[in-house]
């Protein structure tokens, strides 16, 4: 007799494949970046010039005519001007990011999920409170 598959009982496993290749495809972004900027920072270093990064957090404050974003961030008390068409990530307001930096210039730009959800719920739940304090 073959084995019928119930509805819904190979969802779990898809899902988990699905994140698992989610996983990945980002952990390879990341080192892509991780491995460019090291490649960098070697040949400069060869040359006798020397080259600082730094791993920050920022948030994207404001788009400015759909092509600028300006990202705020706070641990430097800096915000950069990145034009949208020169990355393929898709950015929006209230957005929060994970930034590589050498020197004055963004090398890595990444959406932090986590985090851009995480204040979208503190948000929520500020709002939810203030209108029940309201009533």
């Amino acid at each position: 007799m073959p084995y019928l598959v119930k509805k819904g009982e190979r969802t779990g496993e898809v899902m988990y494949i699905r994140n698992i290749l989610i996983f990945f495809l980002f952990f390879l972004l990341v080192c892509n970046g991780l491995v460019t900027i090291f490649a960098e920072k070697i040949s400069l270093e060869k040359e006798g010039k020397s080259i600082d990064f730094i791993s920050v957090t920022g948030m994207v404050d404001r788009m400015e005519n759909g092509e600028l974003a300006v990202i705020l961030v706070e641990e430097l008390e800096s915000e950069f001007v990145v034009n949208t068409s020169d990355i393929d990530t898709k950015l929006a307001r209230d957005v929060w990011v994970d930034l590589i930096i050498v020197g004055k210039e963004i090398k890595e730009l990444t959406i932090n999920v986590e985090k851009t959800q995480e204040r979208e719920k503190e948000i929520k739940e500020l709002m939810k409170g203030i209108k029940e304090e309201m009533d």
